[in-house]
């Protein structure tokens, strides 16, 4: 009886009190987290049906943040701290509105980080150290909220171009399985692959990869249905397709598209990120000397790439794009600019066409959602 009495209240104050009403509706906003440099971390609320953001507010301001990453399976992110002489990887809690609660910090760990990720499975954190030419796998506990160290290793190798003296560790990357951590090297020209064993967690290097002299891969998009990889090559300004295998998980070099004439006499500012698209269908790459995203349809049959159309970023010196969960809206971060514009992706084409307007944030380096 008492379940009743309340049950036919409930109904009674829904249908009564529109505003009640309106907020119990499934909603289609959820937040995103931006780490922007010496302004730590900022939220916003993001709304899937309009492209929107709403309630942009700094959520951290104690730690700055070079990169940032997400979970897979908890309410948990990371942020990459780059001190004078070291860095450190953050663990927070994602609470109400947005905002955070920092757990745990891994600290002492080697100079220059630029970029951390996370396997599918939850289980490590991989970290690439531009300045110190060291890379590190992590391992999380099992509720995520603690890193701690596996594996760090210091790259060795030069190449051709005035920036490759040194090795520049620039992106870290994990397979599928999370069995085969990638690293891609700017300063030595190679991609490094080291494979975690899922026994007993040792990890190996098995292979370094080596990318055409002068290319200095940058980031790395995995396409899992035909076995590549797409790689930005900077000091290039193209992309690099690669064979994976199936199972040692190295990589063989097939071919590169040709460097985009726009950006054939920048040295400094050429490409920066790239993303497949969660359909696998289109592949997005940033483009920071003349500030525009090159949109490539992939080949339904052997996935390689068709050029679509340059898109500006209405922003300058981009270094991310990634995704909202739908795949309807694409997220382009400006650093110089301290902006970000939200572009709505042709499900047909793949082509960005901007929704106004530009945010301001300060700063952005990455996203997460």
């Amino acid at each position: 009886m008492i379940k009743i009495i309340i049950t036919l209240l409930c109904t009674f104050i829904l249908a009564f009190n529109p505003q009640v009403k309106a907020e119990t509706k499934s909603s289609s906003s959820g937040y995103l987290w931006v780490a922007a440099l010496d302004a730590g971390i900022y939220a916003a609320k993001f709304n899937q049906d309009t492209g929107k953001l709403t309630d942009i507010k700094q959520v951290e301001d104690k730690h700055n943040g070079y990169f940032i990453a997400k979970h897979p399976e908890f309410n948990i992110v990371y942020l990459a701290e780059r001190l004078q002489a070291s860095s450190r990887i953050h663990t927070y809690r994602i609470i109400q509105d947005g905002h955070l609660q920092h757990l745990s910090s891994l600290d002492g760990l080697p100079e220059g980080i630029v970029h951390i990720s996370v396997d599918n499975q939850g289980n490590n954190l991989a970290a690439a150290y531009y300045k110190s030419s060291y890379i590190g796998i992590y391992q999380l506990t099992q509720n995520g909220q603690q890193v701690s160290v596996r594996y760090q290793n210091q790259h060795i190798g030069a190449s051709v171009h005035s920036r490759q003296k040194a090795p520049h560790p620039h992106w870290s990357g994990f397979s599928p399985n999370g069995h085969f951590a990638y690293f891609a090297d700017l300063g030595s020209d190679h991609i490094w692959v080291y494979q975690i064993n899922p026994h007993n967690n040792t990890v190996n290097l098995v292979q370094k990869a080596p990318a055409p002299a002068g290319s200095g891969p940058r980031h790395i998009a995995f396409n899992q249905a035909f076995d590549l990889a797409y790689v930005s090559d900077e000091l290039r300004a193209r992309v690099s397709l690669y064979k994976v295998s199936q199972n040692g998980g190295k990589l063989s070099y097939l071919t590169s598209t040709k460097p985009l004439p726009e950006l054939q006499h920048e040295a400094w500012f050429n490409v920066s990120d790239i993303k497949l698209h969660p359909t696998g269908q289109f592949l997005y790459l940033v483009n920071r000397g003349f500030d525009q995203v090159s949109v490539f349809n992939v080949n339904s049959s052997n996935g390689t790439l068709d050029f679509v159309e340059h898109e500006p970023v209405r922003g300058s010196i981009s270094r991310h794009i990634n995704f909202d969960s739908s795949g309807k809206w694409a997220l382009v971060l400006a650093k110089e600019s301290s902006t970000v514009a939200i572009f709505k992706v042709n499900v047909q084409t793949g082509a960005l066409t901007f929704n106004k307007p530009v945010y301001s944030i300060p700063t952005p380096m990455a996203v997460v959602y």
